[in-house]
C-alpha cells in the first residue's frame, strides 16, 4: 500500500476517547499493535512532546511501515480499511468514518470493540462494542445495560467499586459497566417507550452468553441494529479488532 495513502486513511481515522499510546518509532508501534489483545479502550498518536507527528520528518518513515506490514504479514494478521456507513456507534465511530481492522486478532475480550460478519447475511460487517462473553449474564431495565461476570459475585466486589448494583438470584449485576469507561456510549432522550415501540431497547429477561461468543451493541445505544435484536456472535464470526487512531499536528501560532 502506498506510504502517502496509508497516512491519508490515518488521518481520516480520529477518536475523541480511550488512553493515548505515543508512537515515536518502529517499536512503539509494534508494541501499541500488540496491546490491542488487552481488553482497554486506545487511541495511538503520532506526535512527539511537542505536538508535532513523531514520523512526519523521520529519515526512517518509509523503513518504519515497511517493516510493520511485513511484521503484520509474518503475524498472519492483515490490516483492512473499513468505512463506517451508519450512525450506529457514534459518539466514538462516526458516520463515514474510516477505521483500521486488524484481521486475525480477534480473541473476544469485553469492552473490544470488534467488526464482525452479520449473522443473518455474512455479506454484511458490523462494528460494534462487546459488551459481555462467553459465560456472563446480562439484562436491560429501562434501556440500562446489567452485567454480571462469569468470574461471579467476588469478581465484581473488586472490580466494579462504586459502581450501582442489583442482585437476582443471588447474582450480583453492575449498571452501565462500560460507561465510565467509553464516553462514546449514550442514549437518544428523545426515544422513549411512550415514542418508541421497540421493547429491545428498554427491557429484557436474563441472557447467559454462549461460550465462544459475544453480546454486542452499539454505543450509539438507541439507534444501533445489534444482538439485542438477533443474539450473540460466535468467534467464528469476527472478522478482527478495529483500531481508532488519532494524529495531531504541530499548532499554529
Amino acid at each position: 500500500m502506498n506510504l502517502k495513502i496509508i497516512m491519508t486513511l490515518m488521518v481520516l481515522i480520529n477518536f475523541v476517547f480511550g488512553n493515548d499510546i505515543y508512537i515515536k518509532n518502529y517499536d512503539d508501534l509494534i508494541t501499541a499493535t500488540n496491546n490491542l489483545t488487552k481488553p482497554i479502550d486506545q487511541r495511538w498518536i503520532f506526535v512527539d512532546k511537542d505536538n508535532k507527528i513523531a514520523f512526519e520528518d523521520d529519515p526512517n518513515l518509509t523503513k518504519y511501515f515497511h517493516k510493520y506490514f511485513y511484521y503484520m504479514l509474518d503475524n498472519q494478521v492483515e490490516i483492512q480499511v473499513k468505512s463506517i456507513p451508519t450512525k450506529a456507534m457514534e459518539n466514538t465511530i462516526y458516520k463515514n468514518e474510516s477505521v483500521f481492522v486488524f484481521k486475525g486478532i480477534n480473541r473476544l475480550f469485553r469492552g473490544g470493540v470488534f467488526a464482525f460478519y452479520y449473522p443473518k447475511d455474512k455479506k454484511t460487517i458490523y462494528l460494534k462494542r462487546c459488551m459481555a462473553t462467553g459465560g456472563d449474564v446480562i439484562f436491560l431495565k429501562d434501556k440500562a445495560l446489567y452485567f454480571h461476570p462469569v468470574e461471579g459475585n467476588e469478581f465484581v466486589k473488586k472490580n466494579y467499586k462504586g459502581y450501582k448494583t442489583e442482585t437476582i438470584q443471588q447474582k450480583i449485576f453492575v449498571k452501565e459497566p462500560y460507561k465510565k469507561q467509553y464516553n462514546g456510549i449514550h442514549y437518544d432522550l428523545d426515544v422513549t417507550k411512550k415514542s418508541n415501540n421497540v421493547p429491545q431497547l428498554f427491557d429484557s429477561d436474563l441472557i447467559t452468553v454462549p461460550n465462544n461468543e459475544c453480546f454486542m451493541i452499539g454505543d450509539n445505544r438507541d439507534h444501533s441494529n445489534d444482538s439485542r435484536f438477533w443474539g450473540s456472535v460466535h468467534q467464528d464470526l469476527i472478522i478482527g479488532i478495529s483500531l481508532p487512531v488519532k494524529l495531531k499536528r504541530r499548532l499554529k501560532h
